[in-house]
């Protein structure tokens, strides 16, 4: 939340200074008016957008100190984190939020009750409401304020009437609403004061150059502001005629305006708010503003919603190491035995069907002749015996 603060801080400084230093003198009253708006929206949001910037981060080395923070079990979890600062801290904030709200409430309460008792007219079309009081003219929301007793006499100016109701037709109100919020919420932060008198007076700019560009005669719409300078006390919410700003908005009427210059200066609000993204805006996942090599700390730890710092202790420096003793010949390592074997009996196999016997009938044996016996031939005469 702090970093939030401290970012759109600096935005809002360096544009409300661009501003007051290029932009304020020249007559570019239509940018100027979107510029301011636009500026406090863009100091809002620019530190919550994710932009990497093409670091390639490493994760930190883990070193040996970090090893040791983060092995260190802390006695008072809330020594480095003051619970009390913190709640001492919100309490101021909202004490000052609820004054601030009821401040505006009561003004804009006072308006509308304003609105109710007067006497509501309808003038050249206008929505007018008649007051007692001795009040300069001044517009809020649609209606303008004026006194019953100028307007009856007829010595308010048509060229005032106007002003006003410039100030109706480009929606005026709105703009100091808004501005007058973001003051309640960070009422603690001067700058959005500055932005609101910047918003203020580019309200009678606007008004005063569409004036003076309806009536030739400007000279008797001059002395009538002058005149009008100490009779309206100062309102917040109002678009008033009678201003603080008086001298600023009679030099702004006689000045020329320069178009090439007002140009030139709008260009050099391109490469500010390049600027302004590269450096507030949030680093995205995995990357960081700062490039690897710097970041060698451990991150801080968090416990019970409290940032512990990290405690450095130091380490002693590690001990000689002594000399390795010889080592002995090798033994014969003798053999393992070996492991045993259990015998597991392989279980009976299923026995198989039996395959179906197909009976074929066997030929017939063919006839066998039989031979007669060869005769024995008979004995000769000259082997034979007689």
């Amino acid at each position: 939340m702090m970093l939030y603060i401290i970012k759109s801080s600096i935005g809002l400084a360096l544009l409300i200074a661009f501003y007051y230093g290029f932009l304020e003198k020249e007559k570019t009253f239509v940018f100027n008016r979107f510029f301011l708006l636009a500026a406090v929206g863009f100091s809002l949001v620019v530190p919550l957008i994710p932009i990497g910037y093409g670091f390639e981060t490493q994760p930190p080395a883990v070193h040996d100190l970090a090893q040791v923070n983060d092995s260190v079990q802390y006695f008072a979890p809330g020594l480095f984190g003051h619970s009390w600062v913190k709640t001492f801290g919100w309490t101021v904030y909202l004490a000052g939020l609820t004054i601030m709200g009821i401040k505006f409430f009561l003004g804009l309460g006072h308006l509308l009750i304003q609105g109710s008792r007067g006497e509501a007219v309808i003038w050249k079309g206008r929505n007018l409401i008649l007051l007692d009081a001795a009040t300069a003219p001044h517009s809020f929301l649609g209606k303008i304020y004026v006194n019953k007793k100028q307007f009856r006499e007829g010595n308010i100016p048509e060229e005032v009437m106007v002003h006003e109701e410039i100030h109706i037709q480009q929606h005026h109100s709105l703009d100091i609403l808004f501005i007058e919020v973001l003051q309640v919420i960070f009422w603690f932060n001067p700058l959005f004061r500055l932005f609101g008198k910047a918003i203020k007076l580019n309200h009678e700019y606007l008004a005063d150059g569409n004036v003076l560009r309806l009536f030739t005669d400007d000279l008797k719409y001059k002395k009538y502001l002058v005149r009008q300078v100490f009779q309206n006390p100062e309102d917040r919410l109002v678009s008033t005629f009678n201003s603080s700003f008086t001298k600023k908005r009679l030099i702004m009427m006689s000045k020329q305006k320069s178009p090439y210059t007002a140009t030139l200066k709008q260009l050099m609000l391109l490469p500010l708010m390049v600027l302004m993204v590269f450096f507030l805006s949030v680093p995205a996942s995995g990357q960081s503003n700062e490039s690897p090599a710097k970041k060698e700390n451990p991150p801080k730890k968090e416990k019970n919603g409290q940032k512990e710092a990290a405690v450095i202790i130091p380490v002693p420096p590690s001990p000689p190491t002594p000399p390795t003793p010889p080592t002995p010949e090798a033994l014969p390592v003798p053999p393992a035995p070996p492991s045993p074997v259990m015998k597991v009996p392989a279980p009976p196999a299923p026995p198989s069907p039996p395959s179906p016997v197909m009976k074929v009938p066997a030929p017939p044996a063919p006839a066998i002749k039989a031979e007669p016996a060869p005769k024995p031939d008979a004995p000769s005469g000259r082997n034979g015996i007689l």
